[in-house]
């Protein structure tokens, strides 16, 4: 048997405290009757329920129950469970034209800000899919792998901006097949792409990058963020200002406008739609209709062994134990006091016998579904209770992983191998010495 949350032993030292001053109490208040009532007699006849042997016999149940109620709260656990865990969902990337014909304002307040509007709000409906970011112009850029940390994409998503990808002109196709290179190969998984973009592609790959997703089974959603009638390109400086427009080499104003055509092929002939940008945003709820009418596919399938807890048992008995003491009491006096059983009761459903291994469930779920700060945060407060727990660490680290945090990730997976290797999951061992590998590479550390 093991304890998840020691610390509560501590009560116990109180227990000889209170046991002084409880026989101390009974003894002052057995004395005190003598002097007032002198004989048996007078006892018997003024207090004819009162009995001698009740003191101690309550106190034994009392302090019983505080005994088993603390080793409750510490949390006792033997034995172990396994539990699968299944996630699923799509794994989808924007596909984001920062080109500088997305500067224009035919969309206000401009093609580009309207573009990133919606697919935040492409974000704030999605739950449970990964989620990842290419932006592109004459080259491309993995802005964001697919992930679950949507405010971590959220913040990605704030920075991006016309320029960011320095190459000028724009080529759809290839950041198509880029962002198709971007999933896995694994089959059976739902995989996607959302385009935003105003359509022009100087590069003509799309018949190569459309052949490419109609053979990887990825579906491509297309949004137009442009107008038909088209807008100049505005130049601005420093400051945001807008200086002049952009013109052609014959001193022309360059007016671009939305292709149409090529938006609609890439969708259509890859299973998807495609949609103008509006206002409203009603192409948002259009296209993740159509997503969810494909259905989710499994994304993870993994299966996790965790200690049984058992502190129930010791919450029943001290239950026991108390009703108990409320009948030596009814000896005396039909009035019982049922406050410590309800304060008990409290206790129990409201939470406070709150399991680290229930609050690591809530860090999976986290995890498991779009938050890992709120990961990060469940899986801290569980490891200082728990220091050397490997699964909590590994946990952890795998969190600070997710959202770039290296350093502390890979500290914090060193720990758990140090502590794994005592035990006999050789499939956490596994998962530790990879990660570990992964987060050394990101560090640049290559020995």
């Amino acid at each position: 048997m093991q304890f998840y949350s020691p610390y509560f032993l501590n009560l116990l030292w109180l227990v000889p405290v209170l046991v002084f001053f409880f026989f101390v109490s009974a003894f002052l208040n057995s004395a005190r009757l003598k002097s007032f009532l002198k004989t048996r007699e007078i006892q018997d006849k003024l207090l004819p329920h009162y009995n001698r042997q009740e003191w101690p016999i309550r106190g034994v149940l009392l302090f019983a129950a505080f005994l088993l109620v603390v080793l409750a709260l510490a949390q006792p656990q033997w034995g172990e469970e396994k539990k699968r865990i299944e996630r699923k969902g799509v794994d989808l990337i924007f596909l984001l034209d920062v080109s500088a014909s997305m500067l224009a304002e035919d969309i206000k307040p401009s093609r580009v800000r309207k573009a990133k509007f919606e697919i935040e709000a492409f974000v704030k409906e999605l739950k449970g899919h990964r989620i990842g970011m290419l932006t592109f112009a004459g080259s491309s850029f993995m802005q964001t792998p697919l992930t679950l940390d949507y405010s971590a994409f959220l913040i990605f998503l704030s920075g991006v901006d016309v320029g960011h990808v320095p190459d000028p002109g724009t080529s759809l196709g290839a950041a198509i097949e880029k962002a198709i290179s971007a999933f896995s190969d694994e089959k059976g998984k739902q995989k996607a792409l959302i385009v935003f973009s105003d359509g022009e592609d100087h590069a003509a790959q799309i018949d190569s990058a459309v052949a490419l997703a109609k053979q990887r089974n990825v579906r491509i959603y297309c949004v137009g963020t442009a107008t038909g009638e088209g807008a100049p390109i505005p130049l601005k400086n420093e400051n945001g200002v807008q200086t002049a427009v952009k013109k052609d080499r014959s001193g022309n104003i360059v007016i671009t406008k939305l292709d149409k055509v090529v938006l609609s092929k890439v969708a259509t002939e890859t299973g998807g739609i495609y949609l103008p940008a509006t206002p409203g945003e009603r192409e948002v709820e259009l296209i993740l209709k159509h997503l969810a009418s494909l259905g989710e596919k499994k994304l993870e399938d993994r299966l996790v062994t965790e200690k049984e807890d058992h502190y129930q048992i010791f919450v029943f008995i001290a239950l026991v134990l108390l009703m108990l003491e409320m009948l030596v009491r009814r000896g005396r006096s039909e009035r019982v006091n049922v406050l410590p059983v309800f304060l008990l009761l409290f206790v129990i459903h409201s939470g406070f016998i709150s399991t680290p291994q229930s609050k690591v469930e809530e860090g999976n779920k986290d995890f498991e579904g779009k938050k890992y700060q709120s990961a990060i945060e469940k899986y801290r407060e569980v490891q200082v209770k728990n220091p050397d727990d490997p699964a909590v660490a590994y946990n952890l680290a795998t969190s600070l992983y997710k959202t770039d945090q290296y350093q502390e990730s890979a500290a914090h997976l060193k720990k758990s191998m140090e502590t794994s290797a005592k035990s006999e999951d050789k499939a956490l061992q596994a998962k530790v010495a990879y990660n570990y590998g992964n987060a050394l590479f990101r560090l640049g550390d290559y020995e």
